[in-house]
């Protein structure tokens, strides 16, 4: 697992995937504090434009016909970590008959803060009324589908200026994208400069990149788009900078 770490609470995963092969999926959350650290976990929802760009859903504004809310269960939702201990945290695909197949998405926000009591004054004391320290929040992406979906994935509008290669990751297809982007060397594939953990979602149908090319010119190099097979996909995809 890779581990994320904000602060004092660390996260065994940055990604949850379900289908209908893979139905169960967990992941832990760390307390690395000394304090206890008051935990919530609940769904929250982003936008996207065509171009990729993220924005917050506004409180009045409906919640995504492709939301997640009501495709999974997970819990615990509340607890309490102690110090230097973990939860793990399960999800399960809620199954339908005769499901059409189809992506969701929402993000799981998990919010800890360590519990601090405080006195009349308003001071630490071991007694008295509860104050919770500024929470820093994570948001993990919640990916579902419910059948077998197709993407194909390319790369546009190839430009190599300032020993830097500029191009468009193309995404079509009826699913998202999750990998990483690399400008691998032609003779011994060797990577040059590599971004991990690039996702390209169902709103969106082309993303701008811009990768050093290292001492390599540019007839040397090609670009390669690899999908991490852990997330429901197995797409490679590779193309000469300068054909």
């Amino acid at each position: 697992f890779c581990s994320l770490s904000v602060q004092s609470i660390g996260l065994s995963t940055f990604r949850i995937y379900l289908d209908q092969k893979n139905s169960d999926s967990t992941f832990t959350i760390y307390n690395r504090d000394t304090l206890p650290q008051d935990c919530k976990l609940n769904f929250i929802y982003y936008k996207f434009d065509v171009n990729g760009k993220m924005s917050p859903l506004s409180k009045d504004e409906a919640l995504p016909a492709n939301n997640a809310h009501d495709r999974v269960r997970f819990s615990p939702k509340n607890f309490i970590l102690s110090p230097a201990n973990s939860q793990t945290v399960k999800f399960t695909l809620r199954r339908r008959a005769n499901e059409i197949p189809q992506e969701y998405r929402s993000y799981v926000a998990i919010d800890c803060g360590v519990e601090i009591k405080l006195n009349a004054d308003n001071n630490v004391a071991d007694r008295g009324q509860i104050a919770l320290t500024p929470k820093l929040q994570h948001n993990v992406p919640l990916i579902v589908r419910t059948g077998r979906l197709e993407a194909e994935v390319g790369f546009g509008n190839i430009n190599t200026i300032n020993n830097k290669v500029e191009f468009d990751l193309m995404r079509s297809g009826s699913r998202s994208v999750f990998g990483n982007l690399a400008v691998v060397e032609k003779s011994t594939d060797k990577i040059i400069t590599d971004v991990k953990m690039v996702s390209v979602y169902t709103e969106t149908s082309s993303k701008p990149y811009s990768l050093g090319l290292g001492n390599f010119k540019p007839d040397q190099v090609y670009l390669r788009f690899t999908e991490d097979t852990r997330y429901g996909g197995d797409l490679v995809i590779r193309q000469d900078v300068r054909m």
